[in-house]
């Protein structure tokens, strides 16, 4: 896959907040996500027999209304610049693709990732550009010859075109 020409570089606490402030901000302020699904991710352990409560119900229509409510994903659109964001853990990773209509973002697609124990080792660049490249496999067929602006809090992938690795993981 052709590595994308990082064309410009955001900080993720001045871009990501501020999208998250004007486009999220009903769905996000105020919330805690594990806790608005906790006794319905219970159900999925093993040890754990199945019975459906009232709280379960009530989890079920908040995910239900939070994934009715802005933001909605919108289609993307192969003419305009690809969004690309990404962030990282040890305990997995994140990456969402963005759309820019009017200044505005609109997210056109989520994924994400959990790291196995041997990834769990890497350091915090390596795990960065493991997430990019998941989020670039995943749009692959549109991403090509388009331009991709990249978003991160790394700043060792605006570097990635003369990153030069001296380890066996790359």
């Amino acid at each position: 896959m052709h590595v994308p020409e990082i064309l410009e570089r955001h900080h993720w606490h001045d871009d990501y907040g501020g999208w998250c402030q004007r486009c999220a901000e009903d769905t996000i302020v105020g919330l805690k996500p594990n806790l608005n699904s906790f006794h319905m991710r219970e159900l999925l352990r093993k040890d754990v027999k199945f019975h459906w409560t009232q709280e379960c119900d009530r989890e079920l229509e908040y995910l239900k209304k939070a994934s009715t409510k802005p933001p909605i994903l919108r289609p993307i659109d192969p003419w305009l610049p690809i969004y690309v964001q990404v962030d990282s853990s040890k305990f997995g990773f994140g990456t969402a693709i963005l759309r820019d209509t009017d200044g505005n973002f609109y997210v056109t697609q989520y994924g994400a990732k959990a790291t196995n124990p041997a990834q769990q080792k890497y350091n915090s660049d390596d795990l960065e550009c493991m997430a990019l490249i998941y989020a670039l496999k995943s749009i692959e067929p549109i991403a090509i010859n388009k331009p991709i602006i990249v978003i991160t809090d790394n700043s060792h992938l605006l570097h990635l075109n003369t990153w030069n690795p001296i380890n066996a993981k790359a």
